[in-house]
């Protein structure tokens, strides 16, 4: 909170409040990126959340294909997570992430990290105990179907 002098002596009761003094400290770098190819064409972004002041409001995700330094927004998140579709199979991705502040502050710039997703013949690996999935849409429909099975005693 500012404080503006309205009156030429020094008495504190012609102080009035003003307006709020502009946010200039940006937030903490986001740590711990990491991405998981999700499928031939989606990859899944993951971090710890930044740190501030008046509160991070998003995060930029910044993406080139190839070992590159990224220069593109891509998208934007408001969550720790960020799922980047529409990619091209079998291709490595490089990101970075910034975390945008209330005010506007930007954070510096993550480390690049890279993800690579999977190739169009990996059928993926079958995970009936969760109901989950890892590799491509062959994986997902053989796990669709085994969840669609069930068994009936045989008199």
């Amino acid at each position: 909170v500012s404080l503006k002098f309205s009156g030429s002596s020094p008495d504190m009761g012609a102080f009035e409040y003003g307006t709020t003094i502009a946010d200039g400290q940006a937030p903490s770098t986001p740590s711990a990126p990491s991405a998981t190819a999700q499928s031939t064409t989606q990859m899944l972004l993951a971090w710890t959340a930044s740190t501030d002041n008046s509160g991070v409001d998003f995060y930029n995700i910044y993406r080139c294909a190839g070992d590159c330094t990224p220069t593109l927004v891509v998208g934007t998140s408001t969550h720790t997570n960020y799922t980047d579709d529409n990619l091209t199979p079998s291709t490595q991705y490089t990101y970075q992430l910034s975390a945008v502040d209330t005010s506007g502050n930007v954070s510096s710039r993550t480390s690049t990290f890279t993800g690579t997703t999977h190739d169009t013949d990996d059928p993926g690996t079958v995970d009936t105990s969760s109901g989950g999935h890892s590799g491509g849409s062959g994986g997902c429909f053989v796990n669709s179907m085994l969840k669609s099975l069930t068994a009936s005693p045989v008199d």
